[in-house]
């Protein structure tokens, strides 16, 4: 520790300093004493003089988890032949298993249900498990369609 000198202490030895001086007793035996002591003290202070008295204090910091408050869920399906009742209950149990892992993590959720047939476009859930169409599937729509929504969020 840098045993700066208090402020109150310095300032006490001026006040017996000052007393003594009122008094008219220059000859006192303990002036000189008293000088000495508080200039040794001042010279301590001007040692450090880059410290101040708020910097020596010791404050007790507590870390608190301030928690996120919001998440988008992109869930993006193809609506194409290909995609058959087996894929399409693979992917709805993907998007719950997600949706309950970002659940514990956020507190509110948006879901985004993105349809990609050939052209992409948001559709509400039911949309999105139901519908089907012919022709191929392009994921490029659906991702472009993704990082536009996002921005908006």
């Amino acid at each position: 520790m840098l045993h700066r000198p208090d402020r109150a202490e310095l300032a006490k030895f001026e006040a017996e300093i000052a007393c003594i001086k009122a008094k008219g007793d220059e000859d006192y035996p303990s002036l000189e004493a008293l000088y000495a002591r508080a200039e040794a003290l001042q010279s301590r202070r001007r040692l450090v003089t880059f410290i101040d008295p708020l910097d020596i204090c010791h404050h007790h910091f507590q870390l608190r988890p301030v928690p996120n408050s919001k998440a988008v869920m992109f869930c993006l399906m193809g609506a194409s032949g290909f995609m058959g009742e087996r894929k399409k209950d693979l992917a709805k149990r993907f998007f719950i298993l997600l949706h309950l892992f970002l659940h514990r993590r956020y507190d509110r959720i948006d879901l985004v249900f993105i349809r990609h047939p050939h052209e992409a476009g948001i559709v509400d859930e039911y949309t999105l498990s139901h519908s089907r169409e012919k022709g191929g599937t392009e994921v490029s729509s659906a991702l472009n369609e993704t990082i536009k929504e996002s921005k908006k969020n």
